[in-house]
């Protein structure tokens, strides 16, 4: 049976096994199911169509699920099987769709998408500065992959794709990050991170070719142990200067000489008056295979 109705223009919610769905719109199967919810495995299923998953937005879905910031344990779901922790993590897993919102994603939660160009998840306005303008503000210990991210300044200072500060353990995987409406007038960033340890950017694909004061791929400031690899990053802003990756400050931890690794990453860099493909400021790291 379906939750939605054939059409001649809808193909309706066609549920196929126990936790597959067809896209009313697409025809794209999906792991975002109608039937039983997979809350009491920590999984909340997200999905912009109504009836086919638990909640309809991101940030719906973590404040009624898991709680608001101090309240981590006063949500739906956490109330009854405890708040996120190291050895009680939450999986937002979102299907494809797209979704226009800003997310705080609190520590021990992974934001998991149904794929690059499949989830998209949509910034319709940046703000006086980095962290106020980001798309999604991360938490400790969380993971993001599997995801489009859209970010558009509409004409303010500061817009930005990822940002963690003073958080451990960020892994971005499989993740690509675009601008789209009007340029930011400071700065456009795709990977803010800013203290804190330990942190994976994995296969992280970066397009910008907007922006008038800076704008930069990935900004790594202050964090120990960095693994960046595997990653695209073009930027060919008319801007006053384009960065591929900035490396700021950045420090060794004390067992190995190197723990800043950049492997396998290819950049391209221009159209700015100033463009730099990695810049190092007070920075130890290893590059390999990096072009």
């Amino acid at each position: 049976l379906t939750s939605n109705i054939a059409t001649t223009t809808n193909l309706g919610t066609i549920k196929v096994g126990t936790n597959l769905t067809i896209n009313p719109t697409t025809g794209v199967l999906s792991s975002v199911a109608t039937g039983e919810s997979r809350i009491n495995q920590r999984i909340i299923t997200i999905s912009p169509d109504a009836g086919t998953a638990d909640y309809q937005s991101i940030t719906t879905a973590i404040n009624n699920a898991i709680g608001t910031p101090g309240n981590y344990d006063g949500g739906s779901i956490s109330s009854v099987y405890g708040e996120p922790t190291l050895t009680n993590q939450y999986i937002l897993l979102v299907g494809p769709g797209e979704y226009t919102e800003k997310v705080n994603l609190p520590p021990y939660v992974n934001l998991v998408g149904e794929g690059m160009n499949r989830t998209f998840v949509k910034l319709s306005t940046g703000s006086s500065s980095e962290s106020l303008g980001a798309l999604i503000t991360a938490g400790t210990n969380c993971c993001i992959e599997n995801l489009t991210l859209n970010i558009n300044s509409n004409g303010q200072n500061n817009a930005t794709g990822i940002y963690s500060n003073s958080n451990n353990n960020i892994y971005i995987k499989d993740v690509e990050i675009i601008d789209s409406g009007s340029a930011s007038t400071s700065n456009t960033i795709g990977i803010y991170l800013s203290k804190g340890s330990n942190h994976v950017i994995d296969n992280v694909k970066t397009t910008f070719d907007l922006g008038s004061g800076s704008v930069i791929g990935q900004f790594i400031n202050n964090v120990q142990n960095i693994d960046i690899k595997n990653s695209n990053t073009a930027i060919t802003s008319n801007s006053t200067n384009n960065y591929g990756i900035i490396l700021d400050n950045i420090v060794n931890d004390n067992i190995s000489h190197y723990h800043n690794f950049l492997k396998n990453n290819k950049l391209e860099v221009n159209s700015a008056n100033n463009n730099y493909g990695i810049y190092h400021n007070n920075a130890e790291s290893s590059i390999n295979n990096s072009t």
